[in-house]
This record gives C-alpha cells, structure tokens and sequence, in this order.
C-alpha cells in the first residue's frame, strides 16, 4: 500500500520490513519479541 507523504528512506524501510515479515512469520507474541530484536540488530 503507497504512502502519499513517504520519504524515500521510509519507503525503503517498509520494504525492507514487509520482505523479513513474510521471511519470519509470526506464530506467537515470542515471535514478535524476536523480530523487533532481529530488526535493531540490523540498524
């Protein structure tokens, strides 16, 4: 879904999160715990 007023660091960012979403899928809120680690690691 487009943003209208999305920079294009932003818009990369949701890419970049849509794509390791649908890599890790979330099956329990542990799962979500463990994204948001994995997702600070990477920045």
């Amino acid at each position: 879904m487009a943003r209208i007023n999305e920079s294009k660091e932003e818009k990369n960012r949701r890419k970049l999160v849509e794509n390791f979403i649908s890599e890790n899928p979330i099956k329990d809120p542990n799962d979500i715990q463990e994204l948001m680690k994995e997702m600070m690691r990477q920045y």
